[in-house]
């Protein structure tokens, strides 16, 4: 998947409690830790480690790293 920002290639976003190895893997920048949780409409699904960006599934909304999206777009 490339960032549609950039055109860098972007890794999949990764939720719940991290493992050893999965720690690696984002040290390494083969994978982004997303945190424990997870909302189906707003949570990012890819990440962009060249411009800072996280996507949704669909590319339509963007999260910079410096934004809280919980507040941004979880709005009831």
């Amino acid at each position: 998947m490339k960032c549609p920002v950039c055109n860098n290639k972007m890794v999949k976003i990764v939720y719940g409690t991290p493992t050893e190895k999965l720690w690696e893997k984002a040290k390494q920048r083969k994978a982004f830790i997303g945190g424990c949780c997870y909302t189906v409409d707003y949570s990012p699904e890819y990440h962009c480690y060249k411009c800072r960006k996280s996507f949704t599934k669909d590319l339509k909304i963007n999260i910079d790293e410096s934004d809280d999206w919980l507040q941004k777009y979880n709005k009831s």
